[in-house]
């Protein structure tokens, strides 16, 4: 006589697998739809896009310790403390801004770049094209002009969170994010480099600008 619960769970157990082979075998409607929403999006990137790459400010933070040092009661402990953490910060938001400006303009070539910092980004949502735009300085410089019909797409420093398990670039449309294969996050892995994060940094611009180029060989391939 047959052990009745083994046989159970081994009917249940056969069941799952040949559910999962099934399921991973055959691609769902939402990744066909992700894909050919990809290859769309690829597509008007490099024909007419434009990126724009967005600059912290870390206003919010900034602004908060600025306001706790301008305490005159402040005991000289804590206001050292509080110095360090403003000094930290914008060593840090500058660092990373330069490193993006300047890999960005100078060696992504997918599709044009402008700059702006992440303080305009309703700005720009609302359909502004000048006003906001920085030079190699840094600096707003309104003479830098947005294309009247640009496809806008926005790429922005990410740090890590439960979702993404290292700090990232995130590449996204002006008013819609994208799903794989698009590539909506390139990690930034300590293992590019193991010291400080710029040069890391870097390399995952230089990294995006393959996976763009990779995905439109997909996208054209497939007309």
């Amino acid at each position: 006589m047959y052990n009745k619960p083994f046989f159970i769970a081994f009917q249940i157990l056969i069941t799952f697998i040949f559910w999962s082979v099934k399921t991973n075998a055959q691609p769902t409607v939402s990744d066909k739809e992700n894909r050919l929403a990809a290859f769309a999006a690829i597509k008007e990137m490099k024909n007419g896009g434009i990126l724009v790459v967005r600059l912290e400010t870390n206003h919010v933070k900034i602004r908060a310790l600025e306001r706790n040092l301008s305490d005159p009661n402040l005991k000289p402990a804590k206001r050292k403390r509080l110095q360090g953490m403003l000094d930290e910060t914008t060593i840090r938001r500058d660092a990373i801004n330069q490193t993006l400006a300047n890999t960005f303009s100078d060696s992504f070539n997918f599709c044009p770049v402008y700059l702006s910092y992440d303080s305009s980004a309703n700005t720009l949502k609302n359909g502004a094209k000048s006003g906001i735009f920085l030079n190699r300085e840094l600096k707003i410089d309104p003479s830098i002009q947005l294309p009247d019909s640009a496809n806008i797409f926005i790429a922005y420093y990410h740090e890590k969170s439960g979702e993404f398990p290292s700090d990232g670039l995130m590449l996204r449309k002006l008013l819609k994010t994208l799903k794989d294969p698009f590539p909506n996050y390139t990690a930034i892995k300590e293992s590019f480099v193991n010291d400080i994060n710029t040069p890391r940094l870097r390399k995952a611009i230089l990294i995006l600008d393959n996976k763009l180029k990779s995905l439109l060989e997909r996208a054209e391939k497939r007309d």
